[in-house]
């Protein structure tokens, strides 16, 4: 963040009393100005300590995200973790934090402790907490943070005064970090053939350990992005691999599936169609059920036709939990992006069949399905 000039000490001293309150209005132009002046950045935090009120600590708190102070690091994860503080407080320290990352090196104590305490955030109640702790992980453009927030993908919660979901943030993050990280990290191999990377992850999988699976996706994703189209020969391992029973039995194997939504344009339309029924009978297959958020989202919305439509419906009635609850998500992915007004409609019916069903999780799930589609989905 640059700096800039401090303000004229009238208009400075009125913004300090006007960020107190008690008009909300007051508060917010207040905040904004003080965000430009880093020299109130002591003052500021002797109102911290004294105001109570939510709206005036969230003021502070912006203001104080743009002055760019790292010396506000341990503070801000203290109000981040105090469950005592009002969600839109926390959800503003996270913020600060996610600016202040850029300065702090990954390989030091305070890095660790704010990703730790960003992690612990992503479990909290309140969805504003864990949208801004998202966002916070992804501005780190930190490659190991990104098994974490994929785990967050399926958080579908909407959030009032954000763009989208828990889970749609946790995407962007993702390619954030991602976008970061063009270069090779360090200990991942340059040069290998795709075909060899997932010879090599199959070697992995039947190893049983798994501990190198991370570290072998990206080198997958670094070398599919030498091609404009799929390699064959590394089409055909893939897809061997999907059709082996010891591929699901891993916790993080959901995430080489997640490929194929991030290659799509690498396919052509005969590798999409072999792909297509593999996912479909392996919907409920994985230890870890990500793999059928993932197989749902790309039924619903890269496939998004009518056999991706009877292929959920199908799914809503033989899948195993906890599997299935993720049924819904696919049908509104399906039922948001179709340009088919037909489609369209009979997703929202299936939808709203499930929201009946006897199973809570796959009620709750086609609830939130149907308020993301918009007006219940009509």
């Amino acid at each position: 963040m640059s700096q800039r000039e401090p303000l004229p000490e009238e208009q400075r001293e009125a913004a300090l009393r006007n960020i107190r309150g008690p008009d909300r209005g007051d508060i917010v132009e207040a905040a904004k100005l003080l965000s430009a002046d880093s020299s109130t950045t002591a003052r500021l935090l002797e109102l911290l300590a004294s105001e109570e009120h939510v709206e005036v600590r969230q003021g502070i708190l912006y203001a104080l995200t743009w002055h760019g102070d790292v010396s506000l690091w341990d503070l801000m994860i203290r109000i981040l973790s105090d469950q005592k503080e009002h969600p839109k407080v926390r959800g503003q320290a996270a913020e600060c934090i996610s600016y202040l990352f850029e300065k702090i090196e990954t390989d030091s104590k305070e890095f660790k402790a704010a990703v730790d305490a960003l992690q612990e955030a992503l479990k909290d109640d309140s969805p504003e907490v864990r949208y801004c702790a998202v966002n916070a992980l992804g501005s780190t453009k930190y490659l190991p943070i990104v098994p974490v927030l994929q785990g967050m993908l399926r958080d579908q919660t909407p959030v009032e005064g954000w763009l989208g979901s828990v889970g749609d943030e946790a995407s962007r993050a993702i390619e954030w970090i991602k976008r970061g990280n063009s270069q090779p990290p360090d200990g991942i191999p340059i040069g290998r053939e795709p075909a060899d990377v997932l010879d090599a992850i199959r070697a992995e999988v039947h190893a049983g350990s798994g501990g190198k699976l991370f570290s072998l996706l990206i080198e997958l994703e670094l070398g599919l992005c030498r091609y404009d189209k799929f390699p064959e020969d590394a089409f055909e391992r893939y897809t061997s691999l999907l059709a082996d029973p010891a591929f699901w039995m891993h916790e993080d194997t959901w995430q080489f599936v997640k490929e194929v939504g991030d290659s799509w344009n690498l396919l052509s339309s005969s590798q999409r169609e072999t792909l297509r029924p593999l996912l479909v009978a392996h919907f409920d297959k994985g230890f870890n059920p990500m793999g059928a958020f993932v197989i749902g989202e790309l039924l619903g919305g890269r496939y998004g036709d009518r056999a991706a439509l009877d292929a959920l419906v199908k799914l809503a009635g033989v899948a195993s939990l906890p599997a299935r609850a993720f049924v819904p998500h696919g049908l509104g992915v399906l039922a948001r992006e179709t340009r088919n007004g037909e489609l369209r409609k009979r997703a929202v019916l299936v939808l709203r069949h499930l929201e009946k069903s006897e199973i809570e999780q796959v009620r709750s799930e086609a609830s939130l399905a149907l308020g993301k589609i918009g007006d219940g989905g009509g």
